[in-house]
């Protein structure tokens, strides 16, 4: 009897306490298409006058996002953005500098690497 109970108990575990939570957001894919877009258009010699739909194919979601942000890091430049539905308010951006950041809307917290790190509400 104890053994069933260690097996169901380990399983119960496996499946609910151990398993990565999914906040139910995934930035990965919309990350890819930043830096796939930011590639192009450096590849294209940085054209002014630039629509990222031409590279991403869904219009509106990845936009121009050319804000100046200040972290403990240092000055980063965006270039591009990106915000989704169910999403936490807030922008996905890639900067100059190729790093991916989540930019909160409630108070301005730049989060690195949103797409490995995750962002809390």
């Amino acid at each position: 009897m104890s053994v069933k109970l260690t097996i169901v108990i380990c399983l119960a575990m496996g499946v609910c306490g151990c398993a990565k939570r999914d906040p139910g957001y995934n930035f990965k894919p919309v990350a890819f298409g930043l830096k796939d877009v930011q590639d192009y258009w450096i590849s294209h010699g940085r054209p002014l006058e630039f629509r990222p739909s031409e590279v991403s194919g869904n219009p509106g979601e990845i936009f121009v996002f050319t804000n100046i942000v200040k972290t403990t890091n240092g000055v980063l430049h965006c270039r591009f953005g990106a915000r989704r539905l169910g999403w936490p308010p807030g922008v996905l951006a890639i900067t100059d500098e190729g790093f991916v950041i989540f930019i909160r809307e409630r108070d301005g917290r730049v989060i690195f690497s949103p797409e490995d790190n995750g962002v809390e509400y």
